[in-house]
C-alpha cells in the first residue's frame, strides 16, 4: 500500500512539478514541423508539434515511464494572403487532434534559441518559403508561464532578416564588418621648426603631413544590429564594432615633396641661440 501510494506520489510530482521539467521554460529541442489547412482558405498554415517528453521514475525493479506535457501550449501559424502568418491559439479539442495528421515538413528549418533574451527557449523557422510559395520566416517568442502559448509571433522581413544575419555573422566572424570599412586620406599642413646646419640657422615651414582614418561604411547591413551588438557585446576599439583611429604619417614621402611646392607656408628665419 505505501508503495502505491508512493508511486501516485511521484507521478502527480512529476506531472504537476517543473522538477522534472526542462533545464529552459519555452520549446524544447524535439520539434516536428507539420503543415495543411486550419480553415478553407487555400492557404498552407503551420503546426508546430511539440514532442511529449517521457521521463522514468524508478520504483524498486520497475521503471514507470511519465509523460511530460510541452511547457507551450498548443498553437497553428495560420497564413494570410501576404505570406504572414498569426497566431491561434483558441484551438478546439477537434482542430488539435486534426493538426496533428497534417504532414511532417522536414524543409522547414527549425532553430531553438533564447532569441530575446528574456530566458525562455524561443523558436525561429526558416527556409520557410521553399515548402510555402510566398510564406516568410516566423520567429515563435515563448511565454515565461508555464503552458501558456507563445506570447509573440515575428514575421521575418527583409529588415529583420538583414537584422538576424548581420548579428549571427558577427558571431561567426569577428571581422565581418571589415567589408564596410574603408580609408581616407587627406594633407595636413603643420608649421614645423627645422634646423639649416649650412647656416646656422632656425626656420618655420609649413610642411605637409599625411593623415589617414579607417571609416565604416554602414550601407548594406542592419543598423539595429549594429546597434545592438554596439551596446551589447564587448568588443575592442573601443567598443564599437568599428572604430575610427587616425594613423600620422611623419615620413617625408615623394608625394608630399611634390605637395609642398603648392605650400602656401613660407620660410621664417631666426637667429640661432
Amino acid at each position: 500500500m505505501k508503495k502505491k501510494l508512493l508511486l501516485i506520489g511521484l507521478i502527480v510530482a512529476a506531472i504537476s512539478s517543473q522538477a522534472f521539467a526542462t533545464d529552459w521554460p519555452g520549446f524544447g529541442k524535439d520539434i516536428v514541423v507539420r503543415v495543411g489547412h486550419l480553415n478553407a482558405d487555400g492557404l498552407l498554415d503551420i503546426y508546430v508539434q511539440q514532442k511529449t517528453k517521457i521521463v522514468p521514475i524508478m520504483l524498486d525493479d520497475l521503471t514507470i515511464p511519465i509523460p511530460l506535457r510541452p511547457q507551450v501550449g498548443e498553437f497553428v501559424l495560420q497564413q494570410n494572403s501576404v505570406g504572414e502568418f498569426s497566431l491561434v491559439s483558441n484551438l478546439t479539442n477537434a482542430a488539435k487532434q486534426a493538426v496533428k495528421t497534417w504532414a511532417i515538413n522536414s524543409a522547414i528549418k527549425v532553430i531553438t534559441r533564447d532569441l530575446n533574451i528574456d530566458g525562455a527557449i524561443d523558436v525561429l523557422l526558416g527556409n520557410v518559403g521553399a515548402s510555402i510559395p510566398g510564406g516568410k520566416n516566423v520567429i515563435i517568442f515563448a511565454s515565461l508561464g508555464n503552458y501558456a502559448p507563445p506570447s509573440v509571433v515575428k514575421n521575418v522581413d527583409a529588415a529583420l532578416d538583414q537584422f538576424i544575419t548581420d548579428v549571427g555573422s558577427f558571431s561567426d566572424n569577428p571581422n565581418y564588418y571589415q567589408s564596410g570599412v574603408y580609408e581616407v586620406c587627406w594633407i595636413v599642413y603643420i608649421r614645423t621648426l627645422h634646423y639649416d646646419p649650412y647656416t646656422d640657422e632656425y626656420y618655420y615651414s609649413n610642411d605637409p603631413y599625411l593623415y589617414c582614418e579607417e571609416r565604416f561604411d554602414p550601407s548594406g547591413f542592419s543598423i539595429p544590429a549594429i546597434n545592438f551588438l554596439n551596446t551589447f557585446v564587448p568588443v575592442a576599439n573601443s567598443g564599437g564594432i568599428v572604430a575610427q583611429r587616425r594613423r600620422p604619417s611623419r615620413s617625408r614621402s615623394s608625394y608630399e615633396t611634390c605637395l609642398e611646392s603648392n605650400s602656401s607656408g613660407a620660410r621664417w628665419k631666426m637667429a640661432a641661440t
